[in-house]
């Protein structure tokens, strides 16, 4: 079933030429230029603008530094003034539908909050997102990039090669003494 204000990968598909929509990708830059795969393969929906979810908040960098622990709390996530925000999606029109996306739909949800405080009347979000887009190879997608099973698994063979011989150097290292 079908969330109210949600399109599905079928729908965003047939909406990609459409003059009357636009889609926002809300995922890092990282992610939309297909560096940080997330899904079967990286990049974005033809078309689309990226403006990361993170710029709607005070201090855009609050997740990191929290992580660094440069700051105890998360009062950075708070939003912009309205004022700054409707400079931060000024090149979108709030006329026109917008289809919201991230990865899973949990950013796209809280930016498609914002446009809609912001005026925007048709705001739809994508619930599949880059997961469902991503993994659907029919798609036409820009920036693709492909998760490469094979390197990461001849990667793996080979750390576990170098720790097979680590411990084996270890066990003899403690047989010696």
């Amino acid at each position: 079933m079908k969330r109210k204000g949600a399109v599905t990968t079928k729908e965003t598909v047939g909406r990609l030429n459409d003059p009357n929509v636009q889609i926002l990708d809300v995922r890092t830059p990282q992610e939309f230029i297909g560096e940080d795969i997330r899904a079967i393969r990286g990049g974005h929906i033809p078309g689309a603008v990226n403006i990361p979810y993170e710029q709607n908040w005070i201090d855009p960098e609050t997740l990191g530094k929290l992580a660094r622990k440069q700051i105890t709390n998360n009062a950075g996530m708070s939003l912009k003034p309205a004022e700054d925000l409707k400079r931060l999606y000024s090149r979108l029109d709030p006329n026109k539908e917008t289809i919201v996306y991230c990865q899973s739909a949990a950013r796209a949800s809280q930016t498609a909050g914002v446009l809609q405080q912001l005026g925007f009347t048709k705001v739809k979000v994508y619930d599949s997102s880059w997961l469902g887009y991503g993994n659907t190879l029919d798609a036409p997608a820009e920036n693709v990039t492909f998760f490469n099973v094979g390197l990461l698994n001849s990667r793996l063979s080979a750390l576990q090669e170098r720790v097979n011989q680590l411990e084996k150097e270890l066990a003899e290292a403690k047989g010696q003494k």
